[in-house]
């Protein structure tokens, strides 16, 4: 049973991370303190702190979940044209 509730934290966190770019730590650490919280990007990142201001500008460079990317938002929607 402890394995199981185990994976099922794993799963949790797995899942907000692709979807906010943050883990469920991450987002408690932010509820926590008021600032913007990521221990992946404090970790891995000199430029940046586990926790900064919100709206500072090394958060502007975090990972944000997939299909988030701010270039891709930018870019411009092609569609394929119907024939017939």
């Amino acid at each position: 049973m402890l394995a199981l509730t185990g994976c099922v934290g794993m799963v949790a966190d797995a899942g907000s991370t692709a979807a906010t770019g943050k883990g469920v730590t991450d987002h408690a650490l932010s509820a926590a303190t008021g600032e913007d919280c990521n221990l992946i990007e404090g970790a891995t990142r000199e430029d940046r702190d586990i926790c900064e201001p919100e709206g500072s500008a090394p958060t502007k460079k975090d990972f944000k979940g997939l299909g988030k990317d701010d270039d891709a938002e930018k870019a411009p929607v092609r569609r394929k044209e119907r024939r017939g």
